[in-house]
């Protein structure tokens, strides 16, 4: 689901052929001059210019312009490395801006694909549902085997997202679930399966507007999520917080590790949650639907 925080990214022109990345993410600042062949220098530097400079080159090279200077301001509201999308986020809309300073029409599908090979660099096989809701905004369903689907929601669906601060990598973590399948298959499968056909009812529960099966469903996933060791002590801590505080449900979102859960209120609770999960030692945001997508515009 696309929610209501936002990255965006101001891209202009420079002479010569450096790319200079000027860049708000989250609580840090970062100030980059590279060339196209300059490496960062520093590990922090490196994890949030990778994406950026992976996006901005396949860009370039993409719509005719490589070796092209470019000054690049990227903000964002979106905590970074917490399960809500970040580097998605910011690799769309600097995809979107760049293309629209040369005035070069790229289709959701460019953006996509150009977006899917800056996460392959983070996540490694990545499933692309973080860049088609950032490109598509409102609610997408992914399978294997049918690839994405809009869901139309029949009633509002406002969350409560707690972050924990904890930050994690979602390589690492996905990696760890990979050996866990192959390793404890008997134990492993069952439980795949059954998160997939709660993700399935889920979507109905969306489209039917009947929040509380979503709620309880929610419930299950985090609780199977718990027993293949993706869960952390603080989350759940979160979790539970949420629901003492009446959320219809609650669970981790993203890779888990840390990072951030999700909540359900009520449209009367929300204030309550929020104030349950800042007392429990998360930072809480009350959030709704985006249905927008990337949009991406010149200024004089």
């Amino acid at each position: 689901m696309a929610i209501n925080l936002y990255s965006t990214a101001i891209v202009s022109r420079r002479k010569g052929t450096e790319i200079r990345v000027r860049s708000l993410l989250s609580d840090s600042t970062s100030n980059l001059k590279l060339s196209p062949h300059q490496e960062p220098t520093t590990r922090e530097t490196a994890t949030s210019f990778k994406p950026i400079k992976a996006a901005v080159q396949a860009t370039l090279e993409y719509i005719g312009h490589a070796g092209a200077g470019l000054e690049i301001d990227i903000a964002s509201q979106i905590p970074v490395g917490v399960g809500l999308g970040s580097s998605a986020a910011v690799a769309v809309s600097t995809i979107s801006a760049t293309a629209k300073l040369f005035d070069v029409k790229v289709s959701k599908e460019d953006v996509f694909r150009l977006a899917f090979a800056t996460e392959n660099l983070i996540h490694g096989k990545p499933s692309g549902i973080d860049q088609m809701t950032s490109i598509e905004g409102d609610i997408v369903l992914y399978r294997v085997e049918e690839g994405f689907r809009k869901i139309k929601a029949k009633k509002d669906i406002p969350l409560v997202i707690g972050n924990t601060g904890i930050t994690r990598s979602t390589g690492d973590l996905v990696r760890k679930v990979r050996e866990l399948a192959e390793k404890r298959k008997s134990f492993f499968k069952p439980i795949a399966e059954s998160c997939g056909e709660i993700s399935l009812k889920a979507a109905k529960a969306i489209q039917n507007g009947n929040l509380n099966d979503l709620g309880m469903l929610m419930n299950m996933n985090h609780n199977l999520l718990v027993k293949i060791s993706v869960s952390h002590e603080k989350l759940s801590h979160l979790v539970e917080a949420a629901r003492e505080a009446g959320a219809l449900g609650a669970k981790l979102t993203g890779a888990g590790g840390g990072g951030c859960m999700i909540a359900l209120p009520t449209s009367e609770n929300a204030e309550d949650i929020v104030n349950a999960i800042n007392i429990a030692g998360g930072k809480a945001y009350s959030v709704t639907l985006d249905k927008k997508g990337v949009v991406a515009w010149l200024e004089n």
